[in-house]
């Protein structure tokens, strides 16, 4: 992991840490007084299933004190995966899960080990009820089984569904300590491939390669930030989980006059991903002479510019759509999720003035309601095979060997200086977007393609990112510092 920016920090792991490509090095710190803990969509019930969670956490545990690691609030789904004290040792905390009547794993007077030591600690629970009668249940603590029970029989036994972190639903039993590499299987991971996500002892396992992936996988440390850590659901595999949204009131992103902007020649592409359910508004704009505008009229996606037209198929269900305008000098086309669906005429500019550009309104009029991700402008016309590749089966890539123009994710690259959105320009342009009338929360992990992502209650930056993840430390990140305070100036 090299030095990289996410939504308004760097983060700068030392160059041992990086060049061993640790899988973290970053993780959050969540404090039971302030009732901090992390929310995802809760999953469905598994009958078969597995979590794996790295955790750091001192100082004595009371008889019987417990701290909720995942939990969800159906209590027809009860489980609540924790550490604790058990009622017949003090001080020390344990793994342990609820599932009816609460199961220890292992005390130190049986070999058990101790998880509130100030180290960090890996921590699976493996859970089968498919025998339909009862559940087999493992515990493992640093790949060592500490709890094993191949038919517990309870009427809570049969399915699992995970929803909090760091959260009990039926008691005040907060997380109080650090947490990283939170992973959800759809299996029961074998005494080996829990071995596997262990790691050597210097470096921790990768869930992203075992032979079966996680269904869901939630680094923490790369936590996207909207004044709320946004946990990705890394699972997916997506270039970026996060999307801009848009309030349909007053909000846009402003981009200044600048010559990158310039798409008066012959051929000139556009390419956008949006999620609405409005019939009618204006999507992008450029008032240049002619307006050059992307609006939604009568439900349908409208190439407003020399030669105005529409697609012919509706665009505003409420699902993800990848928007491509093509202009080839003679013919110009709509493509929607990569197949075309309208031709118009000749779209080239009459001038080569420029002006200013804004993302989700024509700036002061016909605000946009919805989301919208991945704005990229390119001056030629992209082929089929381009367009193809920029949908992604309906999934945001990186899009940089097409050599775009101007490249705006709206996503996780963005950032909130206190005021204002800054989304940088990640084509060869170099103009960054700012907001206009954002109040700091419009960052929302439901980018194209992406699902369960999760978002924390009460916890920030600086005080809960902390540069210490498992077998990696003295990591560093930046506070009150933008993307544009790293600068090519360094000493001869």
């Amino acid at each position: 992991m090299a030095t990289e920016f996410i939504s308004n920090s760097w983060l700068m792991p030392t160059n041992a840490n990086a060049e061993a490509n640790r899988v973290s090095n970053y993780s959050l710190d969540f404090d039971s007084a302030s009732s901090q803990y992390l929310e995802i969509t809760k999953t469905s019930a598994y009958t078969v299933a597995s979590l794996s969670i790295w955790v750091k956490i001192s100082g004595n545990f009371g008889v019987n004190e417990r701290q909720s690691l995942a939990s969800n609030s159906d209590y027809n789904h009860g489980r609540d995966f924790m550490i604790a004290d058990t009622p017949t040792t003090t001080n020390e905390a344990y793994i342990a899960m609820v599932a009816g009547a609460i199961q220890y794993g292992k005390t130190s007077a049986s070999g058990g080990i101790p998880i509130n030591d100030g180290n960090w600690h890996h921590l699976v629970w493996t859970y089968d009820a498919s025998a339909g009668t009862s559940a087999a249940i493992n515990m493992y603590v640093d790949g060592q089984n500490q709890y094993s029970n191949a038919t517990y029989s309870s009427y809570w036994a049969y399915e699992v569904k995970f929803q909090y972190f760091g959260k009990f639903i039926g008691a005040n039993a907060y997380f109080d300590g650090s947490m990283t590499e939170v992973s959800i299987f759809d299996y029961a991971l074998s005494a080996s491939q829990v071995t596997e996500l262990y790691g050597t002892g210097s470096a921790i396992g990768n869930p992203m390669s075992l032979a079966t992936k996680p269904v869901n996988y939630y680094p923490l440390g790369n936590a996207a930030f909207n004044g709320e850590f946004l946990a990705s659901n890394n699972a997916t595999e997506l270039y970026e989980n996060y999307s801009l949204s848009f309030d349909g009131a007053n909000d846009y992103i402003t981009f200044p006059a600048d010559a990158s902007l310039n798409i008066s020649t012959a051929n000139h592409s556009m390419s956008f991903w949006l999620k609405t359910t409005d019939s009618g508004i204006c999507v992008v704009s450029q008032k240049s002479g002619t307006e050059l505008a992307a609006w939604i009229q009568s439900s349908k996606i409208k190439w407003a510019a020399e030669s105005p037209f529409s697609s012919t198929s509706n665009i505003n269900d409420g699902t993800w759509k990848h928007i491509c305008f093509v202009a080839d000098g003679s013919s110009s086309y709509i493509y929607i999720n990569g197949v075309l669906d309208a031709t118009g005429g000749s779209q080239i500019r009459s001038s080569a003035s420029f002006s200013a550009f804004a993302i989700g309104s024509r700036p002061g009029s016909f605000p946009y309601e919805g989301s919208i991700s991945n704005w990229a402008l390119f001056n030629k016309a992209l082929t089929e095979d381009q367009i193809l590749t920029i949908y992604n089966v309906g999934v945001p890539n990186d899009i940089s060997s097409l050599s775009p123009v101007n490249w705006w994710s709206l996503s996780g690259d963005s950032y909130y200086n206190g005021t204002d959105w800054i989304c940088p320009d990640l084509g060869s342009g170099g103009n960054n977007g700012t907001s206009v009338n954002m109040a700091g929360a419009e960052l929302v992990g439901n980018g194209p393609g992406s699902t369960a992502n999760g978002t924390a209650t009460s916890m920030n930056i600086p005080a809960n990112l902390k540069g210490n993840a498992p077998n990696s430390s003295k990591n560093a990140f930046s506070v009150n510092m933008t993307a544009a305070d790293r600068v090519a100036d360094v000493p001869a």
